[in-house]
């Protein structure tokens, strides 16, 4: 081949949009054609003599040795795929074709950048992830780790929380917090004030390396904090931070599309869960109502009868509940009624449960009591609280209340029985004060 044509066909191969290079046998580079630089991010001169593995992305340095190996063997390889790491530090993903020249021993192959193609490909298959988790989990911490591990496959060595919103408060809290080990206690960490702002703008905020954070952002490292929005309402933030690399447009772009689908996943569960704790509990005094007090009546009963162990069942009255709704309403009454849920939660046990049957009628689940003493010294824990005055806005009341006692085996071994010798004795309790 003449220098002229030699000159032409470098000229042509250094226009090709994909790159062409030569390595030798001991996969140094000996040519990297222009399209090399656009890809890899080095220059010619960078790479030339520079062991071509150092470059591929170290999970999968043994598949890319094995694929060598099989070419320089006689066996030609398309459309290979691995990954790179750019000079900037960004991972790429590349298709290559390569055959081995036996009598120049070197392997020639052309490089194609296929980045936008996978990412489309792994952006698909966190979608249709995230989506799975959500129907086939029922807690939102298990969704948070899902979704971490999601986050973790698109973004490496990245550290990943959620920020909620409760709506309840508005306080903003960090719900889950995870790194490359896995989770993390979201206790330890406080919210950096980036993430606060994020959620007050609905806007993005970030992009940017950091000297000193006290909070959820770890020091020196790129970082962007997403709005978790729903329906129009902002629930939270998801933040990622990387050290290793820098998050690009691209990367922003492929976070925003996830964070949308986050932020559904997230607004649904929470719908559901809403649903759920609306069905099981008093909307009054966020108390257990009849149907949730039963389930756990009869969870009790299993347990005591397994463990051979004592279960103390109270029915509470108040004393004379409708004159004060007739007297001062129905809003002062329901004011008494959440004030008397209290004060019955602080006299038990956090093990205990205390439940709301209707109007003025509470219940009392005790487990794993010794004997009557036990429930006796809580009915007097009950009893005294009731002799301090409850104060109701502008209106002082003092209130009594009768409360009957029913003991697991003692007074029945069944459901039936419990609840009617409890409920009877209630009212002998409460016809001996009148």
């Amino acid at each position: 081949m003449t220098q002229h044509i030699q000159t032409l066909v470098s000229g042509i191969v250094d226009q090709l949009l994909d790159a062409v290079c030569v390595v030798d046998e001991q996969g140094r580079f000996l040519f990297l054609s222009a399209a090399c630089e656009d890809i890899l991010g080095y220059n010619q001169q960078e790479l030339l003599g520079r062991p071509m593995l150092e470059l591929v992305h170290p999970d999968d340095r043994q598949r890319t040795l094995d694929a060598a190996g099989e070419i320089m063997n006689g066996q030609p390889k398309r459309h290979f795929e691995n990954r790179y790491i750019r000079k900037d530090g960004r991972v790429i993903d590349i298709m290559w074709s390569a055959r081995w020249l036996e009598h120049e021993r070197v392997r020639v192959a052309v490089a194609r950048d296929i980045t936008v193609i996978k990412r489309a490909e792994r952006v698909k298959a966190a979608v249709y992830k995230i989506t799975e988790t959500a129907y086939g989990v029922q807690d939102l911490q298990s969704i948070y780790h899902s979704i971490h591990k999601v986050i973790a496959g698109l973004l490496e060595q990245c550290e990943f929380s959620l920020a909620l919103l409760d709506t309840a408060n508005h306080q903003l809290k960090l719900v889950y917090a995870g790194d490359e080990q896995g989770p993390q206690d979201a206790s330890l960490l406080k919210l950096d004030p980036a993430v606060y702002q994020v959620v007050a703008s609905g806007e993005p905020l970030g992009r940017h390396r950091q000297q000193q954070t006290g909070g959820s952002i770890p020091a020196d490292c790129d970082w962007i904090a997403l709005p978790l929005r729903a329906q129009g309402q902002v629930l939270g933030a998801l933040i990622v931070s990387c050290h290793n690399h820098l998050l690009g447009r691209d990367e922003q772009q492929l976070l925003q599309f996830v964070c949308t689908q986050v932020a559904a996943t997230i607004a649904r569960k929470q719908a559901e869960e809403k649903l759920v704790y609306l069905a099981s509990h008093d909307i009054l005094t966020n108390l257990p109502n009849r149907m949730l007090f039963m389930d756990r009546f009869d969870m009790a009963l299993k347990q005591a009868s397994r463990a051979q162990s004592r279960l103390g069942l109270l029915f509470f009255d108040l004393d004379k509940f409708k004159q004060v709704n007739d007297a001062f309403g129905h809003d002062v009454g329901d004011m008494l009624l959440v004030e008397t849920s209290r004060r019955l939660e602080q006299a038990v046990r956090s093990s205990d449960t205390v439940g709301r049957m209707g109007g003025d009628e509470f219940t009392l689940l005790l487990s794993f009591i010794k004997d009557q003493s036990d429930v006796e010294l809580v009915v007097e824990k009950i009893l005294e609280a009731m002799q301090t005055p409850f104060i109701l806005g502008e209106l002082q009341l003092h209130m009594s209340a009768s409360i009957g006692m029913a003991i697991y085996p003692d007074h029945g071994d069944c459901k039936e029985t419990l609840l009617r010798v409890a409920d009877s004795r209630m009212y002998q309790a409460k016809k001996a004060r009148t």
